[in-house]
This record gives structure tokens, C-alpha cells and sequence, in this order.
């Protein structure tokens, strides 16, 4: 009797033995299947399309007083003159110009590039400073009249004249320092048209040495400081302050290749006072590079036989945008119209998502990991500072999680970054297939802003990329 209880107890014990082993042969299976679902990633791979796309800060630039266009553009110049800003000593007549350059129309959906001048020739007798001023001066500078331009040039060295530039850039500070729709300040102030030179004034008349310009650049770095500014060509405290460079005769070959190219590469003297200037390489990994068609409008240098030179100084430049002078205020013939659509193609950044891959299996209060690979098919990289945004969006097309991304988008220069992310999900997120989406984000509207070259994700700046489910 005893040996039978004893063999009872036995098998019982071995049954609890075998139940519980199976049940943590189940459990570990069940917790290690989970832990390879986690590291199985989906991968979704993209192409880009050949379409011409408009995001903003780049590509044709119009002049803001213009009638028409024929082509798609983001932004605006407007030329500013002394005499027009303050005809009366230390009036600003700020609405006259805004009128002028239609600052309220514009300003609702494209971004402005401004130039101040004292100095723009034209085909009669004329000063681009105000009388009062020209008094103040007591007429020192130079009348010309060459090639049939006419003007005055102020004697720039003049301690008076500078004072005053400085309180007149202050003003500008004052009106537009904070308003996001002016982007871009070319800093113009000396020579004809703002550029830097007296190429069209006598010799009596030679373009000043740093120590006389730079009194003109620093009131702009003091009072402009959270704007992009951009020198006509390299100058130190242009290197100093990593601004920008513009090239008003692009297209032109020995202008652009001769004259600014190899100066940004190699430095260069000033012919007028000897003075050396340092090479800027590398400039517009920080700052754009800027400029406008030499031979208004420019559209010869979309001809075939010139659009490969075009091109490449597009490319050599790593240009952000031209204008005001460009074709696009006419309507160009076939030919023309493609070559324009190549130089659009690959001016200032164009973005492309070229790859995801990601855990396709997730469960509430994890983390979606993965990364998203980023193609800039563009000359240079993007300068402001927006968060690039992966959404969750439900079957409802509700959006029920955001996060921004862990990158400095300015940091993509031409070429393909891979990014990694880990989006904590919320714990009560429900069980379901979710969409997700990429978009670049303007944090000061805090919406989706850059459209992505991507096939399949025309007309929009958010861009579907895949499936994840919840579970």
C-alpha cells in the first residue's frame, strides 16, 4: 500500500514537473519570438523624380516691383535706395517703399532678398543719396557719365557719410530685424549698383581699402545679426562672419570663372589699392551663395550651346538662387524652357527620402527604431535650422504622435545621410496599422514647408513612407 502511494506521489510530482517545464519553455519561446520581431525591420526604398520643385530660400528670385512672371519662384528682391528711404535726415519713409516694392502682397507667401544703395546708374543725370545728405558731404564724390550711364558716386571715405550709412542700416535693423519675411540682406551700400565697384567712375574716384569698407559692413553685422547677409565678393570680415557671397554676373565666363570663382578659391589684390583679399573655400557650407544673370534677362545662357557652362558654374558656385536679373520674366521656347528646368533641378538643396527601414511589429509603451536615408541632389545644403518630423498618422487619417529627429538639417551638403531615430510610443497607443510620414517643419508656423523630390509624393510636403502595425 505504501509503495503504491508513494509511486501516486511520484508520477503526480513528475506531471507538475513536466506542466511547469512547459510552461517555461513556453514562456521563454513566447519572450524570445518578441525580442526577434523587434530586430526584424522592414525596409521601403524611394526614387526621386525629375520635376521641378519651388521650396523656399531658393531658386529664381523676382523683382518685387515686377509686373509679370512666367516662372515658378519663392522669393522676391527689392532694391533700396538712400535717397528714396530717407529723403528728409532721420525720416524713414518706410512706407513708401513698402508700397513700392508691394511688401504687404508679397510677404504672405514668399520671402525677401534686400540690397541698399547710393549708387545705381542710369540714363539720365541722377544721385541715389538725398539732397540733404549731398549737402552734408558738401558734393564730395564724382558726377559720371559713361557708356551712357549717369550717376553720382560719393567720396565713400568721408566720416560724415559714414556716420550716417550707420544710422540708416540701424533703421533698417529696426524695421525688419525680426520679421521673418526678409531673409536674406545683400550688403550693398558702395559702388555702382551696390556691387563693390567704380568700374564706371573716374580714376579720381578709387574704390576704398578695408579700413574705410569694413566702417560700412559692421553697422549690418550690428544691427542685422540674426539675418543671412551676403558680400559681393570675398572680403575678411566676410570670412570673419561667414557670411555669404553674391555673383551679379553669373553666367558671363570670365566674370564668373576668371573673376569670382577664383577669388573664392585663391584670393585675389584689388587692382585699386593693392589691397589683398583671403579665399573663401568652403563659404557656402554655411552661407548661400547668391547672385543674378549677367545681359538681362539671361536667358542666353540657356541655349545649348552654353547650358553645360551654365551648369557647371551652377555646380563650381554651389548656387542657392539668382535673380533679380533671370529668364524667368519671359516665356521661354522649348529649348529653353528644359535647359531652365535642369538649372532648377539642381539649384540649393533638393531633398529626396531614398530609403526607411524600421520595426515593423511593435507593441504599446516600446519604441519604433529604424532610420530614414536623406539624398540632397542639389549644390548646397539648406541654412536654417528646421526639424525633420516623422508622423503616425491612424486608418482615420488622425494624426496620434509626432517626433522631430535628432539632425541638424543644415548639415546635408549634396550627397545622402542615413538617420536613426527611436520614437517612444505611447503606452495606450491602440492596436492597428499606422501610417508613417516625413516632413521638414517650419518651426515659426509649425507646419510641413519643404516639398521632397520624391515619385509619389507630388504637390505635397508630407511624404507617406510606409506601414508599421501595433500590437
Amino acid at each position: 500500500m505504501q509503495n503504491k502511494m508513494k509511486i501516486k506521489i511520484w508520477v503526480v510530482n513528475l506531471l507538475l514537473i513536466v506542466i511547469i517545464g512547459i510552461i517555461v519553455i513556453m514562456f521563454l519561446h513566447n519572450k524570445k519570438r518578441i525580442g526577434v520581431v523587434n530586430k526584424e525591420f522592414k525596409v521601403n526604398e524611394f526614387k526621386e523624380s525629375n520635376r521641378v520643385i519651388i521650396n523656399p530660400y531658393m531658386g529664381l528670385v523676382m523683382d518685387a516691383t515686377s509686373g509679370s512672371t512666367e516662372q515658378p519662384f519663392s522669393m522676391v528682391y527689392a532694391g533700396i535706395s538712400w535717397r528714396e528711404l530717407e529723403p528728409q535726415k532721420g525720416k524713414f519713409n518706410f512706407n513708401a517703399i513698402e508700397k513700392k516694392i508691394k511688401y504687404k502682397y508679397w510677404k504672405r507667401d514668399k520671402s525677401y532678398v534686400i540690397r541698399v544703395y547710393m549708387d545705381y546708374p542710369s540714363s539720365e543725370k541722377h544721385m541715389d543719396i538725398p539732397d540733404w545728405l549731398y549737402k552734408e558731404i558738401q558734393g564730395k564724390g564724382v558726377w559720371y557719365d559713361k557708356d551712357g550711364n549717369k550717376g553720382f558716386a560719393p567720396e565713400y571715405n568721408n566720416p560724415i557719410l559714414i556716420d550716417y550709412h550707420s544710422k540708416l542700416i540701424k533703421a533698417l535693423g529696426k524695421r525688419y530685424g525680426k520679421d521673418s519675411s526678409v531673409v536674406f540682406v545683400e550688403i550693398g551700400s558702395i559702388g555702382q549698383w551696390g556691387e563693390w565697384n567704380n568700374s564706371i567712375s573716374n580714376v579720381e574716384n578709387k574704390f576704398p581699402n578695408a579700413s574705410v569698407t569694413d566702417k560700412y559692413v559692421r553697422p549690418y553685422i550690428q544691427y542685422l545679426s540674426n539675418k543671412i547677409l551676403l558680400m559681393r565678393r570675398p572680403f575678411k570680415i566676410a570670412k570673419d562672419n561667414k557670411m555669404g557671397l553674391f555673383n551679379d554676373s553669373f553666367g558671363d565666363k570670365f566674370q564668373t570663372n576668371d573673376y569670382f570663382l577664383n577669388w573664392i578659391n585663391n584670393g585675389y589684390k584689388v587692382p585699386d589699392n593693392d589691397q589683398y583679399n583671403p579665399e573663401m573655400n568652403g563659404y557656402w557650407k554655411k552661407s548661400p551663395s547668391g547672385g543674378e544673370f549677367a545681359n538681362y534677362p539671361g536667358d542666353m545662357y540657356l541655349e545649348n550651346k552654353n547650358i553645360e557652362s551654365t551648369i557647371n558654374m551652377i555646380k563650381n558656385s554651389h548656387t542657392t538662387w539668382l535673380g533679380p536679373s533671370n529668364p524667368g520674366y519671359i516665356r521661354l521656347p522649348k529649348e529653353k524652357k528644359k535647359n531652365l528646368d535642369r538649372l532648377l533641378n539642381i539649384i540649393g538643396y533638393r531633398y529626396t527620402i531614398t530609403k526607411i527601414q524600421y520595426s515593423y511589429l511593435n507593441s504599446p509603451g516600446q519604441s519604433l527604431i529604424g532610420s530614414i536615408g536623406i539624398k540632397n541632389s542639389g549644390v548646397a545644403p539648406f541654412y536654417f535650422k528646421w526639424p525633420i518630423q516623422v508622423i503616425l498618422e491612424d486608418s482615420k487619417g488622425e494624426i496620434v504622435q509626432k517626433e522631430n529627429l535628432n539632425y541638424d538639417i543644415r548639415n546635408l551638403l549634396p550627397g545622402s545621410v542615413d538617420i536613426p531615430f527611436q520614437i517612444p510610443l505611447d503606452k495606450n497607443l491602440p492596436w492597428g496599422i499606422y501610417k508613417l510620414k516625413v516632413c521638414i517643419l517650419n518651426p515659426e508656423t509649425n507646419k510641413p514647408a519643404i516639398e521632397f523630390a520624391n515619385l509619389g509624393c507630388e504637390n505635397s510636403k508630407v511624404c507617406n513612407v510606409g506601414e508599421m502595425k501595433v500590437k
